[in-house]
């Protein structure tokens, strides 16, 4: 059925209709009331694309503004959201509740590395559970392959804003390598220059030069490795993956008397950018554990799982209220987004009281 889909994506198949026939999927697969697919507007917002099931407020064309509606936070926050729509105050939600529909489901869309979109799914009863999300994941990944009428301007503002990244990075490189690495080597120069002459014409002070030739050599090798190392973690370059994942936790265990568990499996097959990201994911989950959860036990975890590789970091700690304000925010917008550019995607599980658990699934090379 995905795979159907997919290929009519690639068809070039008229997109609302990929759309309608993935929403009466969705609404089938999930035993759901209705099913809708919004996309992001340009301006900010969402606009109803196609719908499956009789909601006066999904309807093709109408437009959902960009406050905080639970669909709107699944696009910012680039997570699953399942609420009930019980006490909810936004007019839109008000309307859905009007409709029959009890509780909702809604899926982040990805596309280009960010959101493009919400697939959505209504209930008119029932609980809410942690089981739609990943029921639906593979009809939302399709979803962020149908073009939208703004795909063309989307993907010249996306170029030169990777442009304008690229080449601020280029240039700050370059700053670094000429006030460090570059007036080094030009001192060493000037110093074979001396020790030359001093050779030919004063062999006994031309030692001075070539101590001081290789000072600067020690001085040069160690500003070269700091910028090597801010380009990739020391701790990743020098013992892989699965040994500075086991690394991270030390730290824990004597300043902030943590229990640690890691569960690694062996060095997974993947490309160097998702050894990367998995690394930086957990160095900013097991920091937040430590640092504003005040866990006892930290678990971290990392299998494959088919094409895929997962990592876990799982605390027992105070735990937080997804979506709203709490220390380390800006920490788990960091980790969503460095997820989503190695091509995979973050779920954050939490409760006030009941512990966090960040869970990344990126693609291998298997």
């Amino acid at each position: 059925m995905v795979g159907e889909l997919v290929a009519a994506v690639r068809d070039g198949q008229d997109g609302n209709e990929v759309l309608r026939r993935l929403c009466a999927h969705a609404r089938a697969w999930a035993g759901a009331r209705a099913a809708t697919a919004m996309i992001v507007e340009p301006g900010g917002g969402l606009v109803v694309r196609a719908v499956a099931g009789r909601v006066a407020c999904w309807q093709p064309g109408v437009r959902v503004p960009a406050v905080d509606t639970l669909a709107w936070s699944a696009v910012r926050e680039r997570t699953p959201v399942t609420a009930e729509l019980r006490g909810c105050r936004h007019r839109h939600e008000r309307e859905l509740a009007g409709a029959g529909v009890r509780r909702v489901c809604y899926l982040p869309v990805p596309a280009h590395g960010s959101v493009t979109g919400v697939l959505g799914v209504g209930y008119g009863g029932g609980t809410v559970t942690a089981r739609e999300p990943r029921l639906l994941e593979p009809l939302a990944a399709v979803a962020g392959l149908v073009p939208t009428a703004n795909d063309a301007d989307c993907a010249v503002r996306r170029a030169g804003v990777e442009e304008q990244a690229a080449v601020g990075e280029r240039e700050r490189l370059a700053r670094e390598l000429h006030d460090t690495v570059e007036q080094t080597l030009f001192g060493i120069s000037l110093g074979a220059d001396t020790a030359g002459e001093l050779l030919r014409h004063d062999p006994g002070q031309a030692h001075q030069s070539i101590e001081w030739i290789q000072q600067m050599a020690v001085v040069g090798l160690a500003d070269l490795r700091g910028i090597i190392l801010r380009l990739r973690p020391e701790a990743l370059a020098a013992n892989g993956l699965t040994v500075a994942l086991v690394r991270l936790l030390e730290p824990l265990k004597t300043p902030h008397g943590c229990r640690t568990i890691a569960e690694l499996c062996p060095e997974p097959v993947a490309s160097a950018e998702t050894h990367q990201a998995l690394y930086r994911i957990a160095q900013e989950a097991v920091l937040n554990a430590a640092k504003h959860a005040r866990a006892a036990k930290v678990t971290l975890r990392m299998y494959t799982q088919g094409p895929t590789v997962v990592l876990e970091v799982v605390d027992d700690g105070d735990g937080f209220t997804p979506g709203g304000e709490f220390p380390g925010g800006l920490g788990l917008r960091s980790m969503r987004e460095r997820a989503m550019k190695a091509g995979g995607q973050l779920e954050i599980i939490s409760q006030l009281g009941g512990g966090t658990a960040v869970r990344a699934t990126l693609p291998t090379d298997a």
